[in-house]
């Protein structure tokens, strides 16, 4: 179906597919049916005679609740090599098309999953790599993706897509990268809408970079700050106490 367009944009149900594929390889539980009929040009009240029914004939796709799923992931895994090795899609494309058209439906209407795919970046750094994606291919892919997600969450203000950009830089080995984010972050983090429950997370993250790119002293002053009671900060978790007592302790 690759050369069937069924969209005003020029999407296929192969493109469809590929979408779907690429969720369900790294474990995101499919993408919003309306997500893809907005990046296909399919019109919304058409997503599931045009795209789902579709696909569902040809035995390679499926529903669950109102995402697209591929039958098994074990398919979806090979589709996405295939793909990329064969068919000469670009992963990066692909990824980059499902968060920024994720984000952009739920400005209208509600979009499940939604988290799972604006939050993808540090998933498929680990994740692509196991199943078979070069490493460094990886890497380009994930750190663009993370980059497209905040860019795609700016509007909305939260600082969690901040941190996550950052930490998907410092695990594909980039600390000074990683570090720039966060620093560049700070005069608006306490504005941030969601500051009081991703402020420690920010500032532990922001301590541990610090530390990567030989500051010390500043890692370990951070990761004291980020255990202190701080009244606009939601209230610290054990599980977070670990983490931020562990981070000063590798210093």
């Amino acid at each position: 179906e690759k050369n069937n367009r069924i969209g005003s944009k020029g999407g296929t149900l192969f493109d469809a597919f590929l979408y779907a594929a690429a969720a369900d390889a790294v474990g995101i539980p499919g993408i919003d049916l309306n997500v893809i009929a907005d990046l296909l040009g399919v019109d919304r009240r058409d997503r599931r005679t045009k795209i789902l029914t579709p696909l569902g004939l040809e035995a390679v796709g499926t529903g669950s609740g109102t995402a697209l799923r591929t039958r098994h992931p074990a398919i979806a895994k090979a589709a996405i090599i295939i793909a990329e090795e064969e068919l000469e899609e670009d992963l990066e494309e692909v990824y980059k098309d499902i968060v920024r058209g994720t984000a952009e439906t739920r400005v209208e209407i509600p979009v499940t999953p939604f988290a799972e795919v604006l939050h993808c970046a540090p998933i498929l750094l680990t994740t692509l790599p196991e199943l078979g994606i070069p490493f460094d291919r990886a890497k380009g892919i994930a750190i663009a993706v993370a980059d497209e997600a905040e860019r795609a969450g700016e509007d909305s203000d939260f600082l969690v897509f901040t941190v996550t950009r950052a930490k998907t830089y410092r695990e594909a080995g980039d600390n000074i990268g990683a570090t720039q984010i966060l620093r560049l972050a700070i005069p608006t983090a306490l504005a941030r809408r969601d500051w009081s429950s991703m402020g420690r997370s920010y500032i532990n993250e922001l301590a541990v970079c610090e530390g990567k790119i030989g500051n010390p002293l500043i890692s370990f002053w951070l990761g004291g700050l980020s255990v202190l009671d701080i009244k606009t900060v939601d209230s610290i978790s054990r599980e977070r106490a670990k983490i931020s007592l562990a981070s000063m302790g590798s210093v």
